[in-house]
């Protein structure tokens, strides 16, 4: 633990042994290596835990989405994907374009499905694969950013 000591050490001797108005103080920082190694040591954990985090929950989202899809010919489910464009970021994609159904690969519908279509006439309605599968997964991150934040402060 770091700690502050401060002291006055007296009035300094002019030349010719007269003292002068000025004061001599010292302040001293002690642990401050310490610190700083304490600090490396939880921005690691930190890194580590909030990356195994942002994958994982990317993963989840990615399996829940493609649950909730209401499969025609699979090429929808298979077109859900996962980047990871930088660190601690990771996206969640759908296309029906990149789908496993090459035959299919020619029209993109994936915002259709997600978002519905014209509720006038014959219009389909909103399924929301990718906006379920966020809502389902959230309180568990919340859950798990709770219990890293926890463990950081015990080190």
């Amino acid at each position: 633990m770091a700690s502050v000591n401060f002291g006055t050490l007296g009035m300094p001797k002019r030349p010719g042994g007269a003292t002068g108005s000025s004061v001599i103080s010292k302040v001293a920082v002690y642990g401050v290596e310490e610190c700083l190694i304490k600090l490396a040591a939880v921005n690691k954990v930190a890194r580590i835990e909030l990356g195994y985090l942002s994958h994982k929950s990317a993963e989840i989202i990615q399996e829940k989405a493609k649950h909730n899809i209401h499969p025609v010919t699979g090429n929808l489910e298979t077109g859900v994907t996962i980047a990871h464009p930088a660190p601690y970021v990771w996206t969640i994609e759908a296309s029906s374009m990149a789908g496993g159904v090459p035959e299919k690969n020619s029209y993109e519908y994936a915002s259709f499905v997600e978002f519905g279509t014209s509720t006038t006439g014959h219009g389909y309605p909103s399924y929301g694969f990718m906006r379920r599968a966020y809502a389902e997964t959230l309180p568990d991150i919340m859950v798990a950013l709770k219990n890293i934040g926890e463990h950081l402060e015990r080190l």
